[in-house]
């Protein structure tokens, strides 16, 4: 099973441990799977609008989304949130 996580990272100071935070979480309720944040694969470097579309596409690759807390105060969460309903994706939310 492969699982992305969700959630406010721009405009975030405390995005990095919040991210980690909760992959560690998930990561031991779901034990064999793999859990994937933005974090693992956006460069900081990158601009929102390519690092949005590089979360598509790894939406489109996983079993499950969880979408953290602060997921409708960002415009990207609610982005990956629809993408993954027009997906089919089971959605998890925390």
């Amino acid at each position: 099973m492969k699982i992305y996580i969700a959630g406010k990272y721009t405009g975030d100071p405390q995005a990095t441990e919040k991210f980690r935070h909760y992959q560690n979480l998930i990561q031991r309720m779901f034990p064999q799977a793999t859990v994937i944040t933005p974090i693992d694969f956006v460069p900081s470097s990158t601009n929102w609008s390519e690092a949005i579309l590089m979360c598509l596409q790894m939406i489109a690759t996983v079993d499950l989304v969880v979408m953290l807390p602060d997921w409708v105060r960002s415009r990207g969460a609610r982005i990956e949130r629809e993408f993954a309903e027009g997906l089919n994706k089971r959605i998890l939310y925390v």
